[in-house]
């Protein structure tokens, strides 16, 4: 039976760097974004913060590695002067810009796309080969145990899938009859 893998995949999905932030600090960062040096202060009029409380909100920002600290000249984005005199201002991290800033569309027309590989995919895939798959074969290949292969199998079929159960050598092999490849499926 062929190993799917999902190692080389590229997720959309939300980074775990951004994982945990409150409201609050999703809509510093969203500012900070549009921002022309990517600057997080000043933070927006609606975040209407204590002292205290924007000291430490700041600090769980640096903490996170979310923002990083910059030299600066402009008083309104300092959010710290050291005992220098030196002022200090807060920027969007490289990691945190690289997760929060929209993919620019006129680069990924050059860069071949990649689709996201689930689960669901993979037991769809692996059910389409020519022999099918047992429960066993598809709990080892998923790391499920059988009652939940079993259950996904039923969600399949839920959803309009024609999964089909023959009986090979006292064993049950499911299979899905998958449409033909087209040529801009294999193109991509």
């Amino acid at each position: 039976m062929p190993k799917i893998s999902s190692a080389t995949t590229v997720t959309t999905a939300p980074a775990p760097l951004l994982d945990g932030l409150s409201h609050d600090q999703r809509l510093a960062l969203n500012q900070a974004v549009g921002q022309p040096d990517h600057e997080l202060l000043p933070l927006p009029e609606a975040l209407a913060l204590p002292p205290r409380t924007r000291s430490r909100f700041l600090r769980d920002l640096l903490k996170a590695d979310l923002v990083e600290e910059r030299p600066t000249i402009c008083e309104e984005a300092t959010w710290r002067t050291d005992k220098a005199g030196k002022a200090w201002a807060l920027h969007l991290s490289p990691a945190a810009l690289a997760v929060m800033t929209p993919p620019n569309p006129s680069h990924e027309s050059n860069v071949p796309h990649r689709v996201r590989v689930t689960k669901q995919g993979r037991l769809i895939a692996l059910l389409g080969t020519a022999g099918g798959a047992t429960v066993e074969e598809l709990a080892a290949d998923l790391d499920w145990l059988p009652h939940t292969t079993r259950a996904a199998l039923t969600r399949l079929r839920q959803a309009g899938h024609a999964v089909m159960r023959a009986k090979t050598d006292g064993a049950s092999r499911y299979r899905i009859d998958l449409p033909p490849a087209t040529e801009t499926a294999d193109a991509v």
